[in-house]
């Protein structure tokens, strides 16, 4: 665990407004999900392209020494389509995992239907509705899901914690553009903002550890424990011959954020697992009963000891006289690499 002994904006609330899985979390749009009635298409970054089906979801490779065959299906939010990558139709895990697989196989096929804000009731919904075509017969299909599950409330949580009001900007550029003052003046600035600064923060963890967020949360994972069936069985009856699901890693869990000044510490990791512990309890808990398989990425990424997604900060904004604090909990590009590891040792193990 890393302390980062910087300063950062308010996060607290910013931090649960973002979490989307995010199998992860979506990147905060709810409105963009829909139906699966067209896979991911370069290009097109909400998913609605005007290719066909079989042009812009299956993605074939040829190779000498590999031979046979297999077919893919990836489902789920935004982590799942690439969010926040640079080149999300190259980077993303799903066309990792492509390129991994044609060390096994001669023809690989791999279509990729993640859509940006969706939840499980989400998915469920376009399932029953409107299955892709890909789903016939598929050798394996990826579900990343449950992330957003946690995001449509978290407004109405912090709505009435009057974290942020109008003389929070204030407080925050008093306290950075004073924080290396000398003057009687600047010092007093920099202290009186470190004082306001630390009762927000109070009450950032006090929505945290309310009973509000825990019924919020439970929620969360009881709604996943219904949808969740749904959607395995909704693959199932559609020809899919294997499921496996992701669990949702935790996009802060190197990150605990230590103001100078200020007393109380910003506990990202802490607070992101709270979010992500009871969902992945669903997750792992139904497998058995269900006849899907569990691809580990939360402990995955708890153990890594590199950067696996966009949040942090930008020390170089410091010149600036105010740090900015990336909340982004998406996967970088090394997220998505160990992501499409571990599922192609468990399709291959």
């Amino acid at each position: 665990m890393k302390i980062i002994k910087a300063a950062a904006l308010m996060i607290a609330a910013v931090l649960m407004l973002s979490l989307v899985s995010c199998g992860a979390f979506g990147n905060g749009d709810t409105s963009g999900a829909g139906n699966t009635s067209a896979p991911a298409t370069s290009g097109d970054p909400a998913g609605q392209g005007d290719q066909s089906a079989a042009e812009s979801a299956a993605s074939y490779g040829e190779h000498a020494a590999p031979s046979g065959s297999i077919s893919v299906v990836v489902l789920g939010d935004s982590i799942a389509r690439g969010y926040g990558l640079a080149d999300y139709e190259r980077e993303r895990y799903s066309a990792l995992l492509s390129e991994m697989l044609k060390e096994r196989y001669e023809k690989v096929g791999i279509a990729n239907y993640g859509i940006d804000g969706q939840t499980g009731r989400e998915l469920a919904d376009s399932l029953a509705a409107d299955p892709p075509a890909e789903l016939a017969g598929a050798d394996a299909v990826i579900i990343s899901i449950g992330g957003n599950n946690v995001l449509t409330r978290l407004g109405e949580l912090f709505a009435g914690a009057d974290i942020f009001n109008e003389n929070t900007a204030n407080t925050l550029k008093d306290y950075f553009s004073n924080m290396l003052a000398t003057d009687s003046v600047g010092k007093s600035k920099f202290e009186a903002a470190a004082v306001r600064i630390n009762e927000l923060l109070k009450k950032a963890d006090a929505a945290f550890d309310g009973e509000e967020f825990k019924a919020l949360i439970a929620d969360a994972a009881n709604k996943l424990r219904e949808e969740l069936p749904a959607i395995v069985s909704a693959v199932k009856n559609a020809g899919a011959k294997r499921v496996l699901v992701q669990t949702i890693y935790n996009p802060y869990y190197d990150i605990v954020v230590n103001l100078r000044g200020v007393e109380t510490k910003l506990d990202l990791a802490k607070r992101g697992e709270q979010s992500v512990s009871e969902l992945n309890k669903v997750i792992s808990g139904l497998a058995s009963d269900n006849g899907y398989e569990v691809v580990e990425i939360h402990d995955a990424f708890s153990a890594s000891l590199e950067k696996l997604t966009n949040a942090g900060i930008d020390f170089a904004s410091a010149a600036t006289g105010m740090l900015n604090f990336g909340v982004d909990p998406h996967p970088n590009a090394e997220g998505h690499k160990l992501i499409a590891g571990l599922i192609k040792d468990k399709l291959l193990g």
